[in-house]
């Protein structure tokens, strides 16, 4: 292929991309969605397809496992490196979908499975931070906090799809619901989607913070304070959900 090609294939996909449409946070519309626009134009040439990228990524969370978790520094780096592709290959698949106009919903099925499951890499860097001795705090500790950013994101992830789910379900039973699930915009509600937007960014911005961190030794603060963050969070967020939406959900099933 020329570079005119490639130079075609660049200008269609940055002018595909439209910000004020888009839902990106702040962290992957300022840094990682300007980086995915050149790095989008390699798949496109050899005929890759959005979805094929994001197996690639997930295939990426795979091997950046076993380096994370090495008892070599050098190996470590290479899986911050992979665990940083991750999110630049989270934008290239969207980039490609928009582009060559095959945005469809199982694309964004699996896409958010691969998002899901970038989450294991804190066990593993955890176990390496261990292993090469640099935990600040005792070695239970850092994994127990690993894990708990784990579970917390599979958590929340599980409650937003159970009441993105019976929301549904309430909303085809009764055409007065649709209303009703969209309260005013408040100082509250916009407070707390302030609060959830800084919650989200933490998500992306972890293998930037990691990447000043590991040569630093301060890997084990990184953890112990995401693992609180993330924690509190999935509470928070529970039980905010729980209250904004029981008046709506407190209705008879059908039977």
């Amino acid at each position: 292929m020329s570079a005119a090609s490639a130079r075609r294939i660049l200008q269609g996909v940055v002018l595909s991309y439209h910000p004020k449409r888009s839902k990106d946070l702040a962290i992957v519309r300022w840094v990682y969605r300007p980086l995915s626009f050149h790095a989008s134009v390699p798949p496109i040439l050899f005929g890759m397809s959005p979805n094929a990228v994001t197996l690639g990524n997930f295939l990426l969370v795979i091997l950046a496992a076993p380096l994370l978790m090495s008892r070599q520094s050098a190996l470590a780096y290479a899986g911050v490196a992979l665990f940083l592709a991750v999110f630049i290959g989270d934008c290239i698949d969207g980039n490609m979908a928009r582009y060559l106009d095959r945005r469809r919903y199982f694309g964004k099925l699996i896409d958010g499975l691969v998002d899901v499951t970038v989450y294991v890499l804190y066990p593993a860097i955890a176990i390496g931070n261990v292993r090469r001795g640099e935990n600040l705090f005792d070695a239970t500790y850092e994994l127990s906090a690993a894990c708990a950013i784990l579970a917390a994101m599979l958590f929340i992830s599980y409650f937003r799809a159970r009441l993105a789910l019976v929301l549904a379900e309430v909303r085809a039973a009764s055409s007065d619901a649709t209303s009703s699930a969209k309260p005013a915009e408040s100082w509250r509600r916009r407070l707390v989607r302030t609060a959830q937007a800084c919650f989200e960014n933490l998500g992306p911005a972890g293998p930037l913070l990691l990447l000043l961190a590991l040569p630093l030794g301060k890997v084990s603060w990184l953890l112990v304070a995401y693992g609180i963050i993330f924690v509190a969070f999935a509470g928070a967020e529970v039980v905010y959900g729980l209250a904004r939406y029981r008046k709506l959900l407190d209705v008879p099933r059908p039977k």
